[in-house]
């Protein structure tokens, strides 16, 4: 699960809360999770839980974001039934199961996608390793003098012979794909679009390695590699395909906590 902390958010704090939630969710799920008595009890902790979580995630990550990790349909469901649930006055041993099952259910997934929350986060931490990351609009591609290949980015963004990480958000991977049906960019896009693939595909995303060139009139150039970014689950694209290839760079930033650098 893809999670965008808010500007100005340290990515590795909002990796620790998340921790902190799954730890209390693991805690919940663990108490009288086997038994049939006290499922009244573990639902309103459990709706106790949420209300507490979303008010500590308002701080770190958009509204959105907190509804897909806490605050689901199963969640509105409990907190609309809760009231009419506790005031049945008899409730046999199926009730009690059934309702069991929903919340035990409910904690498991939401173990499952802080897990997978806090992984996507954690694995964010390795664009830093890189000295540049940079992200190119679909006209770089289509019309710069030079093919992806020959890019020369020490001179495009003063990267010298530091290394680059080259993101590629889906966003462009679809324009260029409609790029090769029009007769003045087909083929530019399709050699671009073919080269990206290869290279992340059969290169383990090295554009270009690093130039051995000693020669004082040749300056040295560091390595270059690709990396395709898929958009997060949900995600609702902006109108303008511009737009939202900032939008996708800025959203990259966000979660590597590294500044980003946008050649148009």
């Amino acid at each position: 699960m893809l999670v965008s902390p808010l500007r100005g958010v340290d990515p590795s704090d909002l990796a620790n809360l998340l921790r902190t939630l799954k730890s209390e969710v693991d805690n919940l799920h663990s108490v009288g999770g086997g038994a049939d008595r006290g499922s009244f009890r573990r639902m309103w902790e459990y709706l106790e839980w949420v209300d507490y979580a979303v008010r500590r995630l308002g701080q770190k990550v958009s509204t959105t974001t907190a509804d897909r990790l806490v605050r689901t349909r199963r969640y509105e469901l409990l907190l609309a039934n809760s009231v009419a649930m506790s005031a049945t006055p008899v409730v046999d041993v199926y009730q009690e199961r059934l309702l069991n099952t929903m919340v035990t259910n409910e904690l498991t997934a939401r173990s499952d996608a802080l897990e997978r929350a806090i992984t996507e986060l954690d694995g964010a931490k390795r664009w830093r390793s890189w000295s540049w990351l940079v992200v190119l609009d679909t006209n770089v591609y289509l019309e710069h003098e030079r093919k992806l290949e020959d890019l020369d980015f020490g001179d495009m963004i003063g990267a010298g012979d530091q290394s680059v990480q080259l993101l590629v958000p889906i966003a462009v991977v679809d324009e260029l794909d409609r790029a090769k049906r029009n007769d003045r960019t087909r083929w530019r896009g399709a050699y671009s679009l073919a080269h990206i693939i290869r290279t992340v595909n059969e290169n383990d995303g090295v554009l270009r390695d690093t130039d051995p060139s000693s020669a004082r009139d040749q300056p040295r150039h560091g390595r270059v590699t690709v990396e395709i970014v898929s958009d997060p689950p949900g995600h609702r694209r902006l109108p303008d395909p511009d737009d939202e290839i900032v939008d996708r760079a800025l959203d990259i930033q966000l979660r590597a906590g590294a500044a980003v650098t946008m050649v148009t």
